[in-house]
């Protein structure tokens, strides 16, 4: 009997870890964790236009929902993600769905995120980074590639396509 309470205080011990870990390092990097739901994600998926064999990031990949959902449609995905504890969840939940191999997630932060191969870049980052983004994507983004912005525009581009607060952008 004493055992099976050690071993479920460890186990809520790990538990609460974990949460605050995830939450903690939300708050020293600055943006906080904040999902995407379900819906938003297929909406921005749809917009996309993602094609089988495209190349996709997500800047500020969190859980990597869109990282998983991009790879289930034939496209090479690669999340970056400053949050360690949520880069360690974002790997398990592409494993459990059987797509580990064909997706990536890089512990580091979007300003180091080489993007000039990628034909979709999807973004859901703080508006005070807007202007960083924005200049990353003009120096590195590849003619033809595809910007998805959920909530916060870039400052100075024009969208192609909005809806619902998600901003599509072309590089010309």
């Amino acid at each position: 009997m004493l055992m099976i309470a050690v071993l479920l205080l460890a186990a809520l011990i790990l538990i609460a870890t974990w949460h605050l870990g995830t939450h903690l390092v939300s708050i020293i990097a600055g943006a906080p964790y904040v999902p995407s739901s379900d819906e938003r994600v297929r909406m921005m998926l749809r917009m996309s236009r993602i094609q089988p064999g495209e190349k996709v990031a997500d800047l500020g990949s969190g859980d990597g929902r869109l990282v998983i959902s991009a790879a289930a449609l034939g496209a090479t995905a690669v999340g970056y993600e400053v949050n360690p504890f949520l880069t360690l969840r974002a790997r398990a939940i592409a494993w459990k769905a059987g797509i580990g191999r064909r997706v990536d997630f890089h512990n580091q932060p979007f300003q180091r995120a080489p993007l000039g191969t990628y034909d979709v870049i999807f973004c859901y980052l703080l508006p005070s980074l807007m202007n960083q983004v924005e200049e990353k994507l003009e120096r590195e983004l590849k003619p033809g590639g595809r910007v998805v912005v959920n909530a916060f525009p870039l400052p100075t581009w024009k969208p192609i396509a909005v809806r619902d607060h998600v901003y599509v952008y072309a590089r010309q």
